[in-house]
């Protein structure tokens, strides 16, 4: 029998465009590897320059709508957008109560984008805040909603009201002050606030890619705070791949652009290659393994692809979340970019353990490996977070006279060991990786 995939429901409006709503929302899911199930509220009328109107289903519709969806699968989390009326809260509310619904992820839209037009009235305001929010797992407003919902003018004080009707966890999103945007968060009763990178560009469906991101991610087993950070790195790559399908304001891509599906797709294929040898965990370190793949011309580790929360010893295995992302690697990715700057046709690389028996393998296989020792660094260089293994990187391309397929980094105090190959692609790296674990 198939392998069963998390599954979430989104209870959302149709978005005649595909920017927004159920259509985000289904792309979204799809993304992060989890199955999209549909309840629809309403139909709008809009496209990328004008929002007009939506036409609401029947309260007794969407109650039919969930309880076939409810009573048929397994949903590991619950998206809500778009409600159109007080009943139509009710309803929602009422089937998800008594269908013992979890993981509920509440994006209360009070008006649409383009144009801003208000959809919420006062009594459904009031129905949301009454029925939904304390069936919440998280509420995701941005500033505006925020203030309607909790008749609050600051973002902190807004959040600690909507926890105070039940939700378990709040973020108010884009809040601008001083030029900058940010996020407040109170998850698992831990207040934070999140900076982000404005874009200069309008973006239509952020809201809905963001929620459905917490949802999936949810779904998916993480835990709250986890959930949170996933989806806002997620949202931030999606907000970064903003196309134009029409005339007027651009969208919100989660599938992110062609040539970031390709990496991804490519390094999640390599990393599945690597988990599935049974040998893999061997090369597994201490301070456990990940696989990076660059975008051509990549000068930053938001640029990089890797795996999010690494490859970890799983007793006889190597195994990782599941999760590839632009951003989910610091160290390695930087190495990588130090080396491609003499070698921009080196896209990947990959950390593995060090041992006598790794480094004989490679010398039988042919590898070139440089040795990369740490009593070469300047203290300053050596105290600098995150600086000392580029600037290892580079002393070693500095001194070699070829271009090594590895980098042997000595140890030492507090310092583990370790080894990094280099390639072209991320299934050249494991390829090579796979060779050593076969040889050792």
């Amino acid at each position: 029998m198939p392998q069963r995939q998390p599954t979430a429901l989104t209870i959302a409006a149709s978005d005649p465009d595909g920017c927004a709503g159920v259509a985000a929302d289904l792309r979204t899911f799809y993304a992060l590897g989890v199955h999209g199930a549909v309840c629809l509220t309403a139909a709008t009328v809009q496209n990328t320059k004008k929002y007009t109107s939506a036409f609401a289903i029947p309260p007794a519709t969407i109650s039919a709508q969930l309880d076939a969806v409810l009573s048929d699968m397994r949903i590991d989390a619950v998206k809500i957008g778009l409600v159109v009326g007080e009943g139509n809260v009710k309803a929602i509310a009422g089937s998800l109560k008594n269908w013992k619904a979890k993981n509920v992820v509440l994006d209360p839209v009070m008006s649409e984008q383009p144009g801003g037009k208000k959809v919420a009235d006062d009594n459904t305001v009031l129905a949301i805040k009454k029925y939904l929010v304390p069936l919440c797992t998280f509420v995701t407003p941005n500033m505006e909603e925020a203030q309607k919902l909790a008749g609050k003018a600051d973002a902190k004080d807004a959040a600690k009201a909507l926890l105070a009707m039940g939700a378990k966890n709040v973020v108010v999103t884009g809040i601008e002050k001083g030029g900058r945007i940010s996020d407040f968060a109170i998850v698992s009763s831990k207040a934070t606030n999140i900076t982000k990178k404005k874009f200069s560009t309008s973006t239509h469906g952020g809201g809905c890619v963001f929620s459905s991101a917490i949802a999936a991610y949810l779904a998916k087993g993480r835990q709250p705070e986890y959930a949170l950070a996933l989806a806002e790195n997620f949202i931030s790559s999606s907000i970064s791949s903003a196309h134009s399908p029409g005339k007027g304001i651009a969208a919100v891509e989660p599938l992110g652009s062609a040539e970031k599906r390709a990496v991804l797709a490519e390094l999640a294929d390599a990393v599945a290659k690597f988990e599935a040898h049974p040998k893999s965990f061997m090369l597994v370190p201490e301070i456990s393994t990940n696989i990076t793949y660059a975008l051509p011309g990549a000068r930053a580790p938001a640029e990089v692809a890797g795996v999010v929360g690494r490859i970890r010893h799983a007793g006889t295995e190597a195994r990782s979340l599941g999760l590839i992302d632009f951003g989910a690697s610091s160290h390695v990715a930087r190495m990588l970019l130090m080396f491609s700057k003499k070698y921009p046709e080196t896209r990947s690389a990959m950390n593995i353990a060090y041992s006598s028996d790794i480094l004989s393998a490679c010398r039988k296989l042919g590898l070139s490996v440089a040795v990369a020792d740490r009593m070469m660094e300047p203290k300053t260089v050596a105290e600098k977070e995150g600086s000392s293994l580029g600037w290892l990187v580079d002393a070693v391309l500095a001194s070699s006279k070829t271009k090594p397929d590895a980098i042997y980094f000595t140890g030492s105090v507090g310092k583990e060991p370790s080894m990094v190959l280099f390639g072209k692609a991320p299934g050249d790296v494991v390829r090579m990786a796979l060779k050593i674990a076969a040889s050792i």
